[in-house]
């Protein structure tokens, strides 16, 4: 009985851990790319997507990423068609603060052209429950 309880436990802790999020989640202090608002008084502004990040790839296109603080190099897709009806994706460079949260979108021109759009902040937030570095808090 307790060999099998053992083995149910190292189970579920292997499973935890293959399902937790990532390793910037658990690190003290982390900001995190929002992709999920966008602003309903400027018809300009549509969602976008993350496609990739630092290197990686992400065929899934998410909507919310957690990050070290740092310099980020993204791809990013807007939810609006470009020409000849393809989405189309753009380069995205951030240098992201500790516990922050950046909601990110796509933002295009009345009269779009291809590639005319851009990648904006359309906003900031404080991260609650996230420690700033001893360097960078006020004291």
């Amino acid at each position: 009985m307790k060999k099998i309880a053992t083995t149910l436990v190292s189970v579920c802790l292997l499973a935890a851990c293959a399902n937790a999020p990532k390793q910037a989640v658990h690190a003290k202090t982390f900001a995190i790319l929002d992709f999920t608002k966008t602003v309903a008084t400027d018809q300009n502004i549509a969602k976008a997507a993350l496609l990739g990040l630092d290197g990686k790839t992400f065929l899934d296109g998410r909507d919310v990423e957690h990050v070290f603080p740092g310099f980020h190099y993204a791809r990013v897709i807007s939810s609006r068609f470009g020409s000849k009806a393809r989405l189309e994706s753009l380069p995205f460079a951030i240098e992201a603060k500790p516990c922050v949260r950046y909601f990110i979108a796509a933002l295009h021109p009345i009269r779009q052209t291809p590639k005319q759009w851009k990648v904006v902040v359309i906003g900031e937030e404080p991260i609650t429950r996230c420690e700033m570095p001893a360097a960078v808090t006020k004291e």
